[in-house]
């Protein structure tokens, strides 16, 4: 069954290369993505075993429905050319305002204070998984640092890294940005002791490398090629260097990653039914944005709505560690089906992955017709999110979410005279 769901990934990409004449679009590196995991997961090493056809059909669905939603938007934006570049004739941009430097400080503090603890336990003999499991968040008396960390400091530095790589890369070019990505990147990690916020920058940095190079003088090209070969090569030995120092597999970890989240989403189908959970009808892929908005209203006399509550509680349950496949432990990875599933089963499925292709299809088509740093920026998060898509629907973390609502609040509207 896996074979067959690869084979049709490919037969996916190789059409979305035909009809976008680009390997850089939504679909075609979804769709390589999950042909590379299906492929993977039939040959069922370090123990990951069992996955059920009820789970496979959830990502045929799932996959199915995300192609359907990306070709949706595509006829929808043909009939719609006309509109788009009368839009367009009106010459308006985004640029960064005093409230980028506001969260840039406020991370800065936030991080130097958390690292700096995390520092002290490295030097009494801790490493950074027992950081990342053992000790984790709670170590910080002040619950003021947790929601700093959380709602600040992380999805600000999570949002730099695409305004980083816009920058880096773009006809005038600043490297401002990317030093100080690389700053609260290094913070998060000695934070936290996750490998994930390395990943994002090869995703951004790769992407953006690709869809703004243009053709120049022989010797600029070369030295911004080596710049960004340099770049993904350290990003890449930072993985291997804390993948190392949490003294766990190399190999056995690339593969877990990649292909665990299919034994756990068939651990986790099996539960959903046999306990008869309730469905959560959007508040489960949608808790990144719900969740930080009642947040907000609760701090001013407002209760928390229960399904919210209940959305969160089955959430954080994915998070336990439970025995997959030949008593493998795992938790956290269920693939961002899981999150429509919860919400409204296999029509949640279908839903939720047709709505997600056509607003990845949106913010590409987005970027051909106006590349801007607020465009840019959507894009790659949303590129970020299909590339981590065995991990989970992105948007149900406020981490990823609050990216989009801060990538609003950070930048200001400036008209300029057409050329």
């Amino acid at each position: 069954m896996a074979l067959l769901l690869s084979f049709m990934c490919i037969l996916i990409l190789i059409l979305g290369i035909i009809t976008e004449k680009s390997f850089l679009n939504p679909l075609v590196l979804f769709s390589v993505l999950w042909a590379f995991i299906l492929f993977l997961a039939q040959f069922e090493l370090y123990g990951l075993t069992g996955i059920s056809s009820y789970a496979f059909l959830i990502v045929f669905i799932g996959i199915i429905s995300f192609f359907v939603g990306y070709y949706s938007f595509r006829l929808i934006g043909k009939n719609s050319k006309g509109m788009i570049v009368k839009f367009e004739l009106i010459e308006v941009t985004r640029e960064l305002n005093i409230i980028f430097n506001i969260l840039l400080i406020i991370s800065f503090i936030v991080l130097l204070i958390t690292s700096s603890t995390s520092l002290t336990l490295l030097l009494q003999g801790y490493t950074l998984h027992d950081i990342r499991y053992v000790v984790g968040m709670d170590r910080f008396s002040s619950g003021v640092i947790n929601i700093l960390y959380s709602y600040v400091a992380k999805p600000f530095t999570i949002l730099l890294i695409p305004i980083s790589a816009y920058y880096f890369f773009k006809e005038q070019r600043n490297t401002k940005y990317l030093l100080l990505a690389f700053i609260l990147i290094t913070m998060n990690v000695i934070t936290d002791g996750g490998r994930f916020i390395v990943l994002y920058i090869i995703i951004n940095y790769t992407i953006a490398f690709f869809m703004l190079k243009k053709p120049k003088e022989y010797k600029f090209k070369i030295k911004r090629n080596i710049s960004f070969y340099l770049l993904v090569l350290f990003s890449f030995s930072f993985i291997i260097y804390i993948t190392v120092a949490r003294e766990v597999s190399i190999s056995e970890t690339a593969y877990v990653y990649l292909v665990g989240a299919l034994p756990h989403l068939s651990y986790r189908l099996e539960v959903f039914g046999d306990l008869n959970y309730s469905y959560t009808y959007g508040f489960s892929s949608l808790l990144g944005i719900i969740r930080p908005f009642f947040v907000v209203l609760q701090s001013i006399g407002f209760s928390f709505p229960e399904l919210a509550n209940y959305a969160e509680g089955l959430t954080m349950a994915i998070e336990d560690a439970v025995l997959i496949g030949d008593g493998v432990r795992f938790n956290a990875f269920t693939t961002l089906f899981y999150n429509f599933y919860m919400d409204l089963g296999i029509l949640g499925v279908v839903m939720g992955s047709f709505l997600y292709g056509l607003f990845s299809s949106f913010s590409y088509y987005k970027i051909l017709n106006k590349m801007n740093l607020v465009n840019f920026s959507i894009y790659l998060l949303i590129m970020q999110s299909l590339l981590t898509s065995m991990v989970r629907f992105q948007f149900s973390k406020f981490s990823f979410a609050l990216c989009f609502i801060y990538l609003m609040i950070i930048t200001i509207r400036v008209k300029r005279n057409r050329r």
